[in-house]
């Protein structure tokens, strides 16, 4: 989802150390290799605000999320997100020039990259046009190809897709797909779903080590099957991931991992000393959303252990968020996941 917007999970966080989620995540203290040699099960990662943070290692976690050149060797391993967007279409070849001179530098220091996000989106932080899974995949690729060639050891993971729910609707031969317009479609996306089968119709499979899904609970417990009344009609809800596998898997043939690289819960910031937040315009829409501190750190938990004990082919997963904010004059902009 949208980075710049405050995480006030801080503390929750801390709570969980309490409640020992530590009973599945890797030592801080234990050094790490210069490189990882392959995606571990299960990798225990968090997006943050600065990956330097001392609280992520403290908290357990192994794995960080960058958005930049980290600027050194970091004591956890490196997933590195890079914009990718319809523009970059028309300089692909110099975009794929700098992609793999970043990819031959920080071959001791970044273990995996990301390329892209939510590219089933129109908004900025996604594919910034209508969404064309065949034309994400030719960027895919394209990243694919140059970061090999720089850095064999390296783990490609594909964009990170947002999970919309259920589209009916059917738009310039896309289906599952919303443009203005069409029934009640506020904007341009597509049904996660159908995305994937057209990335993967379009050869993406051969583009990527790892699927990049963004399984995030809403208002679900995160036991909650797919399909089930807990999830609703637009099955949201963290283990609908599960369709997501099944769709590459047994559809598709492709037996490669999945990675979290966003999800979690959004905690009801009147529960933590915020409740100036609840009637805030950019949280409007998110009410429905809101669990309690003890019901997020509960179903972080839980997550953690159902992927450990039923999803072999699950690979890291980076909570959203820890400490992610800006500032908007003397206003912060409030949770959104």
């Amino acid at each position: 989802m949208r980075i710049p917007f405050v995480r006030h999970w801080k503390l929750l966080l801390a709570w969980l150390v309490g409640i020992s989620i530590g009973m599945a995540l890797f030592s801080s203290s234990s050094p790490l290799r210069a490189r990882a040699q392959s995606a571990p099960h299960l990798g225990y990662g968090v997006n943050p605000l600065s990956s330097s943070d001392p609280g992520i290692g403290t908290m357990g976690f192994d794995w960080t999320k960058v958005f930049d050149s980290p600027g050194t060797r970091l004591p956890y391993r490196v997933l590195r997100r890079v914009d990718a967007h319809a523009s970059t279409l028309s300089h692909l070849s110099a975009w794929g020039d700098w992609l793999e001179n970043e990819a031959r530098i920080w071959a001791d220091g970044i273990e995996a990259w990301e390329i892209g996000n939510e590219p089933n989106l129109d908004a900025s932080y996604g594919w910034a046009a209508p969404p064309n899974a065949a034309d994400y995949t030719r960027v895919l690729c394209e990243a694919y190809r140059r970061i090999k060639r720089a850095d064999p050891t390296a783990i490609v993971v594909s964009a990170g897709l947002a999970p919309t729910g259920r589209v009916p609707f059917t738009w310039n031969g896309h289906r599952g797909y919303c443009a203005p317009g069409v029934g009640w479609c506020p904007g341009y996306y597509q049904d996660e779903r159908e995305f994937l089968r057209e990335m993967l119709q379009a050869g993406a499979a051969h583009c990527f080590d790892a699927l990049g899904f963004h399984p995030y609970g809403f208002a679900a417990p995160a036991l909650a099957a797919p399909g089930s009344p807990e999830c609703g009609p637009n099955d949201f809800c963290f283990r609908t991931v599960e369709v997501i596998h099944r769709i590459m898997a047994v559809e598709f043939g492709v037996d490669k991992p999945i990675w979290a690289t966003e999800f979690g819960w959004l905690v009801d910031p009147r529960q933590v000393g915020r409740s100036e937040c609840w009637n805030d315009p950019s949280f409007s829409g998110r009410h429905w959303q809101v669990v309690s501190p003890d019901q997020q750190a509960t179903y972080l938990v839980q997550a953690y252990q159902w992927a450990e004990a039923n999803w072999p082919w699950m690979g890291t997963m980076l909570l959203f968020n820890y400490e992610l904010r800006i500032q908007r004059g003397p206003a912060l902009l409030l949770p959104r996941m």
